[in-house]
């Protein structure tokens, strides 16, 4: 039963504010679908610990994942809910929890501010809750993506207030698909945490990795790729496998380091296996699901993917192959008309053709070819670009801009 089933640790806690934008410190409801990995669930972690660290009481409601731990020893509280399902019942439990969590705040003395929504099944049950109590609390959302919408979905989602969208093309779906005011709309980042994503040219470390987790310790063109490993976003991954025999014409040590998991993981596995079979070495490692990706970019020579696992390995100084499930861009290079392409769909390509497995060999051979130096400057150029643009401190600056400006409605 998930009625009633959430937390009881209230770590109401007057501090310092250590943002730029409120100067009182906020009770916050963050609403999403999991705390499992992904880049929606990593946005959030990443925002919701750096609203602690500047002051704001926050919690997350979500269902279980690996990400509760963590988040409840930075200061947050976790309201467990199946918000990831869209069965009835799990949509009945998530509202009659939500609705209890935000009664009990209020009888405690500690009333919620802000209802922070992500996804489509939180913004739609916390558009009835932002009607069932009448303006108690402020109701704001972040659209991450585009998706299919469903026969009347329309009138059942509740866009909020005001509204963030991670890209140009986000914000038009919004408009478009929803009817929401453009005026209420703001661009927002995918956050990166620079401090824990860095570029590691530590050599023991990276040994240790590869001895660890059976990498040849003779390879020097090793493609990392991250990614959800479904129906919807696992074409990169197969199209990497396809693409060895060729790669390996011309780099004979070539390895593909595959992480991620999902419902198409066990075909993926089969497919890797058969091709390690045919290749005669160990060509292609599938890791699963992992916490510690900072760590394992470090033994990556190249990284193929988009989105925020793009933006994380260009954070870790990795030169980049932009290609996913929504469209192929190839190698991300150092011209202003790279980084203006790739920040027009938040790097996901939405607008452009598809990926191949012809495509992303011509890429790693292209981006292989490059000397040591210049692999060096793509890079750090990479860094540099996530520094100025994709900061956790930006995204949350954005958040509370736009909580802000909810509350002075």
């Amino acid at each position: 039963m998930y009625f009633g089933l959430f937390e009881t640790v209230w770590p109401y806690r007057s501090g310092q504010v250590k943002g730029t934008v409120i100067n009182t410190e906020m009770n916050i409801l963050l609403v999403t679908m999991s705390l499992g990995i992904g880049g929606v669930e990593t946005h959030i972690a990443e925002l919701a610990k750096e609203l602690i660290k500047r002051g704001n009481n926050v919690c997350i409601a979500a269902n279980e994942g690996i990400y509760s731990g963590t988040l409840r020893q930075a200061g947050a509280e976790t309201l467990i809910l199946p918000l990831d399902s869209r069965n009835p019942r799990a949509i009945i439990a998530s509202y009659c929890g939500l609705k209890k969590y935000i009664s009990d705040r209020k009888k405690h003395g500690h009333p919620i501010d802000i209802v922070h929504a992500h996804a489509r099944i939180p913004c739609m049950i916390c558009g009835r809750l932002y009607n069932k109590f009448r303006g108690e609390f402020h109701y704001v959302t972040t659209a991450h993506g585009v998706y299919s919408r469903l026969p009347g979905e329309k009138y059942f989602t509740n866009w909020g207030e005001r509204s963030l969208a991670v890209s140009d093309d986000v914000k038009k779906y919004l408009v478009e698909c929803y009817g929401v005011n453009p005026h209420n709309i703001k661009i927002t980042v995918n956050g990166i945490n620079t401090e824990s994503f860095v570029p590691i040219r530590d050599d023991e470390l990276r040994c240790n990795i590869e001895k660890k987790l059976g990498f040849s310790s003779d390879c020097r063109h090793r493609v990392m790729h991250v990614s959800r490993i479904d129906s919807a976003s696992s074409e990169a991954a197969y199209q990497l496998i396809e693409s060895v025999p060729e790669l390996c014409k011309k780099f004979p040590d070539i390895e593909i380091v595959i992480i991620g998991d999902g419902t198409e993981y066990e075909m993926l596995k089969k497919r890797a296996e058969e091709m390690n079979n045919l290749m005669g070495y160990k060509s292609v490692f599938l890791l699963g699901a992992r916490t510690d990706i900072a760590q394992l970019l470090a033994c990556g020579d190249c990284f193929v993917g988009v989105s925020r696992a793009a933006l994380e390995a260009m954070s870790c100084g990795l030169p980049v192959v932009l290609a996913g499930a929504q469209g192929f861009f190839g190698i991300f290079d150092e011209s202003e008309e790279s980084l203006n392409t790739a920040m027009r769909t938040n790097f996901c390509f939405r607008d452009m053709e598809g990926s191949s497995t012809d495509k992303l060999t011509k890429a790693l051979i292209g981006i292989f070819e490059y000397d040591k130096d210049k692999l060096l400057s793509m890079g750090m150029h990479g860094r540099d670009i996530i520094g100025k643009y994709y900061s956790v401190s930006k995204m949350a600056d954005d958040a509370e801009k736009m909580y802000a400006s909810a509350m002075e409605v």
